[in-house]
């Protein structure tokens, strides 16, 4: 069985969030399933980008997902690469 459109859609919306605010999940698996989202793996900053501090970018993407009526709830289960 396969992923809902629904949880495709939200994936989508993660990975590109990530990237909107300057974050390289390339080493990342993000998915959503039944609307709880995981994102595994490692995450650096994006070359030529600035941002002072990663884990707190990474919890505003995180309560970003979560204001999303898609996505219950965000699990974070990632190292920071600096």
């Amino acid at each position: 069985m396969g992923m809902s459109v629904e949880d495709l859609r939200a994936s989508k919306f993660a990975r590109s969030l990530f990237a909107k605010r300057g974050l390289d999940v390339t080493r990342c698996d993000i998915r959503v399933n039944h609307g709880v989202c995981y994102i595994r793996g490692q995450v650096q900053r994006m070359s030529g980008i600035v941002i002072n501090d990663l884990e707190a970018e990474l919890e505003n993407c995180a309560k970003v997902l979560r204001g999303r009526s898609e996505i219950k709830d965000v699990v974070l289960d990632v190292a920071i690469r600096r």
